[in-house]
């Protein structure tokens, strides 16, 4: 088998693990369908390549260039799709206008490759840099810098090798040329970078999309899905962490009961949905309310439970929900139907004590204020 064909059936194996992830991972389909086809335009552009056994025509010469060139914006657009980003279509289309005359106006003739090398690798250069600029700040967010370097090593290995192709193109036009005529002429070194740098971009986005699934599946089993607050369970394992973190460093904590007044009578007046509509908007405004490292859960129903780290019950904890309590009510709930409900809440606060045994004694204390804070007459805060 020869190198081109390697090559060739090297890229029509990555289309088949697109097309395999595109079924798996509906999700994220519309990028893995741009992957697919930037699989499969590769191995076509290569495939147009191997025709090149004697005087080039418009299929074998510019054809295949501008597959390839294709291929290289398939694969860029999808790294935009599957990041959510603004895709910058007009530049691409530009770059591809650009890409076409140039290649009609250059044409097929062997002494011309030196000029279509040098136009097609700079544009493709170009791209490549677009979509590092595009990309680097998403990858990192989300994936970590761990995930963006190999990203980014990627595209510029990718870049590295249209730069050698321009200098190449210059100082040994005699050689490009040649490979123009018989793509066997072309260096194996070549065919090697190719394969490793389209190999690295098809596996390590294929493990980003898995890794993306895991990371989804993971905040489902943290995330309550009516409020998109902490679930229960997530918040039990946050409270031992500070507890640990307490125990081993004595910094304070407190906790706030929160607990929605008459939610029954929302229920009753405006069905479980608009029930649903006024807890959304409670937690909106509960988050908005608190820092950035303070930690909000659904407990249950109408039950609020807030983590003030770092922070004592008689202090800013007290202000903290003095605080929420304001906001919570500031101003109706304004529902889908057009009716609009007047919602308070009771708040029972308590902070770590010298002598607690474990965070469930913490929140007792808090608890225990919370039903004398309804008791009172509720919409107000009870220190425990």
């Amino acid at each position: 088998m020869t190198q081109v064909e390697l090559v060739c059936l090297q890229l029509l194996l990555q289309t088949l693990l697109w097309v395999f992830g595109a079924l798996a991972f509906r999700e994220e389909r519309s990028a893995t369908l741009h992957w697919l086809a930037y699989a499969a335009t590769g191995a076509l552009a290569t495939w147009l390549m191997s025709l090149r056994t004697g005087q080039p025509g418009w299929i074998s010469g510019p054809g295949a260039t501008l597959a390839y060139f294709v291929s290289l914006l398939l694969a860029c657009r999808g790294v935009e799709v599957f990041l959510r980003l603004r895709t910058v279509d007009q530049a691409y289309r530009v770059m591809l206008v650009a890409a076409v005359l140039g290649l009609a106006w250059i044409g097929p003739a062997p002494d011309a490759a030196r000029y279509r090398t040098a136009l097609m690798s700079s544009l493709s250069v170009l791209l490549l840099v677009l979509v590092i600029r595009q990309s680097w700040r998403s990858i990192q967010s989300e994936f970590g810098l761990v995930m963006a370097v190999p990203a980014a090593l990627s595209a510029l290995t990718m870049g590295a090798l249209h730069v050698a192709q321009v200098m190449r193109s210059w100082h040994h036009p005699e050689a490009l040329t040649a490979t123009a005529v018989d793509v066997t002429t072309v260096p194996s070194g070549t065919w090697v970078l190719l394969l490793v740098s389209a190999a690295g971009f098809n596996y390590l986005f294929l493990f980003l999309v898995a890794l993306r699934l895991v990371n989804t599946l993971r905040n489902q089993a943290r995330i309550d899905h009516l409020t998109g607050l902490l679930n229960r369970r997530a918040m039990t394992r946050i409270l031992e962490a500070e507890w640990v973190r307490h125990q081993r460093s004595g910094l304070p904590f407190t906790l706030i009961c929160v607990d929605l007044d008459f939610f029954k009578r929302i229920n009753d007046e405006h069905g479980h949905a608009g029930g649903d509509e006024v807890l959304r908007t409670i937690a909106t405004r509960l988050k908005a309310a608190l820092r950035s490292n303070d930690r909000v859960a659904r407990m249950g129903g109408e039950e609020l439970l807030v983590l003030l780290p770092g922070c004592r019950a008689d202090g800013h904890g007290r202000e903290s929900a003095d605080r929420v309590r304001v906001a919570l009510g500031c101003e109706p709930v304004l529902l889908s139907s057009g009716r609009s409900v007047k919602v308070t809440a009771s708040f029972g606060v308590s902070g770590v004590r010298p002598g607690d045994l474990n965070a469930e004694q913490v929140m007792a204390r808090a608890d225990a204020a919370l039903y004398r804070a309804k008791a009172a007459g509720r919409d107000c805060v009870v220190l425990g």
